[in-house]
């Protein structure tokens, strides 16, 4: 089971790559990972992450930037150019 855990900014705060960060984990089967949505002043407080800048994905563990984190999730996907 793969660990996924979204540390995203406060409510009020959050912008296009926090919407991107939960679309992802969104779509994710919770069956085969284990996926988890935190935001900060709600689950966390912003020294727990020191010295990470919200928002971030982890990886079992390791902080991945949303590119690396999307390529290792879903894989390369190609534009579908017959429409």
């Amino acid at each position: 089971m793969r660990q996924v855990h979204a540390y995203l900014l406060p409510e009020g705060e959050q912008g296009v790559e926090d919407m991107r960060i939960k679309h992802l984990c969104q779509s994710l089967d919770v069956i085969e990972n284990e996926v988890r949505i935190y935001i900060q002043g709600i689950d966390f407080q912003k020294r727990a992450i020191q010295p990470h800048e919200c928002p971030f994905i982890t990886l079992n563990g390791k902080k991945k930037s949303f590119e690396n984190a999307w390529k290792e999730i879903l894989g390369e996907k190609e534009l579908d150019t017959d429409f």
